[in-house]
C-alpha cells in the first residue's frame, strides 16, 4: 500500500487494473479510500484475460471509474450482508438451544438450500404419465435408410399414435419439404477466462 501511495503521489491519473468484477472493484475502491485519493481521476481496466491482445484492447476501451460505481455499490453490499448474515447470522443461531450448533447461515448457502429444498419437494411431489416413443425408418430410392424418432413428451397435442402407426404402413410414399447443405469455417475457441471456467464447472 505504501508503493501504491508513493506511485500515485506522482501521477495524475489512478488506472483501476484489478480483477473484472465485484471484488476487485471493491478492492480498488477500499485502496483508494485508505489512501485518500478519493479526489483523483480514475481510468477502469476491464481485464478478463492476460494476453497481450487483451491487455492492448482493455487499454484502449478503458472507461471512466465512475461507469462502475454501481458494481461498487453492489460489492460492498455484498460484503456487508457476508458481514451480517453469514458472519453474525450464523453466531446468532448457535446461541440459540432449539437448534443444532452446527447450524449456519449465509448470503449464497442459504438460497441455495432453499433451491435444493424445493426441487426435492418437486421430485417428491411428482406425477409419472405414459408416454411413447415414436419410430419410423426412412429408405430413399437409392437403397439409403435412416430412423427417426420422436416422443409424445414433446408435443402439447395429443394424437393417436396408435392410429396413426395403424396407417403408416410399409411402403408409405412421403416427400423432402426440405435439404440443405452449409459448410462452416470454425475457428479454434479461445481459452476461458475465469468468469467462463466457474460457469463451466457449476454445470458438473
Amino acid at each position: 500500500v505504501k508503493e501504491i501511495k508513493q506511485l500515485a503521489s506522482r501521477a495524475d491519473i489512478l488506472v483501476n487494473a484489478c480483477d473484472a468484477g465485484r471484488e476487485g472493484e471493491l478492492i480498488f475502491r477500499r485502496i483508494q479510500e485508505w489512501l485518500k485519493l478519493k479526489k483523483m481521476p480514475v481510468e477502469r481496466l476491464w481485464l478478463q484475460s492476460l494476453t497481450e491482445d487483451a491487455i492492448r484492447s482493455a487499454v484502449q476501451n478503458a472507461r471512466p471509474g465512475c461507469d462502475y460505481d454501481n458494481l461498487a455499490d453492489a460489492a460492498d453490499c455484498r460484503a456487508r450482508w457476508d458481514w451480517l448474515i453469514g458472519i453474525n447470522g450464523s453466531r446468532s443461531l448457535r446461541k440459540g438451544k432449539w437448534l443444532d450448533k452446527g447450524c449456519s447461515v449465509g448470503r449464497v448457502m442459504s438460497p441455495t438450500l432453499m433451491l435444493v429444498v424445493d426441487r426435492e419437494e418437486e421430485i417428491e411431489s411428482f406425477q409419472p404419465r405414459p408416454y411413447q416413443d415414436v419410430r419410423a425408418t426412412f429408405c430413399s430410392k437409392d437403397g439409403k435408410s435412416y430412423e427417426g424418432k420422436s416422443s409424445t413428451l414433446k408435443q402439447k397435442e395429443q394424437h393417436d399414435w396408435h392410429q396413426i402407426a395403424k396407417e403408416w404402413k410399409p411402403g408409405l410414399q412421403a416427400e423432402v419439404l426440405e435439404d440443405s447443405l452449409v459448410e462452416v469455417t470454425e475457428k479454434p475457441k479461445p481459452l476461458m477466462n475465469l468468469a467462463d471456467l466457474q460457469r463451466q464447472c457449476s454445470r458438473l
